[in-house]
């Protein structure tokens, strides 16, 4: 769907006065932008038994925020950040998935995607009262570390060094009350305290594109505590999603998912004197409920169970006066040894919590694309399965346990460097959907074999950055990043060699 003239106007409109308007910013007016472009490329590698060799590829992509707060009076805050320009801009076209959705990967690969196409980030009114803070409009929706809601601003990379950009983030219509209930007290943390509740309309996050067709309502509450070196908060979250129309179900039915959610998360900050410091941090998700999305033998009648665990760690040591960090990350997201049951266990982080630039980003989703391509063949099957969409692979952590370490330096101001290495395991047996059919439904990977295979393998990234100041309050931002993935056990006899990418953006941020 095209966005009305008027939409359209008012966001050109937008785009040519915020970095003018930046300027003029004070404590009753604000403007904000992230004017940004990309090019990358991919190296050839194989798509596993009988599947082909993925080409060398080259695209480019582009994605424009900018957004105002303004202070209408003492207690009302007004907000509008609006998005477009979003999807690949030119260059190579993944053709990958095409047979398996129209839309099979919701960061469009395949051409335009939301270029044509205004999104609202935030549309929001602020109301504070005496006993709390009253918001309704769109928002933007991050928590924790991002690895369950993120808002696709960069805002949970505080937490620690990564590679690549967030090109998604979560949006909601949402009404909220926010409330401090011990603000005067004399204890940091219950000072800090912060409850609310929520009723939201997801306007778009990795499972649902309003747009699109999609329907999915929340209920939230939430707590949470900090002061200025801890931070402990807590989350529950009631979810009913209607997917859109699919062709391939059987009865012509809408599939449904209905989810409970809790999640925990915790933050803490030790000094070591006056320039050094450690940070750890943890987050626990785990998702319980029902979904009709599949349509096997076990779960046509009733649909299936959803039992899924993520979870995260992290640590980190600052050494300001050497211009040093060192960041580890832990992470685990669970998978399902048993794809023909009626449980589903396969966990997905946010697909904007970037972890590497290869294996998660590139090889493992589209070696999914070309799985679920393989299913809509009638020769396999009648009628191809249902849902295939979310057969693909998003760029999110599923089904893997990791470990992550990155070194950051900055060797001159404007100037941030940074190397990391990724190791990563299955958390349950490898199951490619189009073998694993072929098996009777007995996990199969894309090479055929049905043991579990050690370590996907090991991969290489390196960054350079560097940050240059322009009038205005506008920064340019340039970076240039590679990722090299060596293929172990789990992968080595799927895609043969070692593939490999490079990128090169450029931003301009206000």
């Amino acid at each position: 769907m095209m966005p009305s003239v008027p939409l359209r106007l008012a966001f050109a409109a937008a785009l040519l006065a915020a970095p003018t308007a930046a300027v003029a910013a004070d404590a009753d007016y604000a403007v904000w932008g992230d004017l940004r472009g990309a090019g990358q490329q991919l190296a050839p590698f194989d798509l596993g038994a009988d599947g082909g060799r993925h080409p060398a590829i080259a695209w480019a992509q582009t994605r424009a925020i900018v957004g105002s707060r303004a202070r209408l009076a003492a207690a009302l805050v007004a907000e509008l950040e609006l998005e477009a320009l979003n999807g690949w801009a030119g260059g190579d076209r993944e053709t990958l998935g095409l047979q398996a959705d129209k839309r099979p990967f919701i960061v469009p690969r395949d051409g335009g995607g939301d270029l044509g196409r205004v999104l609202p980030r935030r549309a929001n009114l602020s109301l504070t009262t005496s006993i709390g803070q009253l918001s309704a409009g769109v928002q933007n929706f991050g928590w924790g570390t991002g690895i369950l809601a993120n808002d696709g601003a960069g805002a949970q990379q505080v937490a620690g060094p990564q590679f690549g950009d967030s090109w998604l983030g979560g949006s909601v219509a949402r009404l909220v009350f926010a409330t401090r209930p011990w603000h005067d007290s004399d204890r940091p943390l219950l000072r800090g305290l912060a409850v609310f509740a929520a009723l939201d309309a997801v306007v778009r996050d990795d499972n649902a594109h309003w747009h699109e067709g999609d329907r999915a309502y929340a209920a939230l509450a939430g707590a949470r505590a900090q002061d200025s070196d801890t931070q402990l908060g807590a989350l529950l979250v009631l979810r009913h999603q209607t997917d859109r129309a699919d062709a391939r179900r059987i009865d012509g039915s809408l599939a449904t998912t209905t989810v409970a959610v809790v999640d925990l998360h915790a933050r803490s900050r030790w000094a070591l004197g006056a320039t050094r410091s450690w940070v750890a941090e943890t987050e626990l998700a785990i998702v319980t409920g029902t979904t009709t999305r599949a349509q096997g033998e076990l779960t046509f009648a009733d649909g299936a169970a959803v039992r899924q665990l993520g979870w995260l760690g992290r640590a980190r040591w600052d050494a300001d006066d050497l211009q040093v960090a060192v960041h580890a990350e832990l992470g685990y997201a669970s998978g399902d040894n048993d794809p023909r049951d009626a449980t589903a266990r396969t966990f997905a982080m946010h697909t904007d919590h970037n972890v590497g630039l290869v294996l998660f980003d590139h090889v493992l989703p589209l070696l999914s694309a070309r799985s679920a391509d393989r299913l809509t063949d009638q020769g396999l099957l009648a009628v191809p399965p249902p849902s295939l969409r979310f057969a693909v692979q998003q760029g999110a952590v599923q089904n893997a346990i990791y470990a992550h370490p990155v070194v950051r330096w900055r060797p001159a101001e404007p100037v941030e460097l940074r190397i990391g290495y990724l190791l990563a395991a299955p958390a349950a047996q490898v199951a490619d959907p189009y073998q694993t059919a072929l098996n009777g439904g007995y996990p199969l990977d894309a090479a055929k074999r049905s043991a579990d295979w050690g370590t996907y393998g090991h991969e290489f990234d390196a960054r350079a950055a560097v940050r240059v100041p322009l009038a205005g309050g506008v920064a340019l931002r340039l970076c240039a990043e590679a990722g090299v993935l060596l293929p172990s056990e789990a992968l080595q006899a799927v895609i043969g060699q070692s593939p490999w990418t490079a990128r090169a953006s450029a931003a301009l941020t206000w």
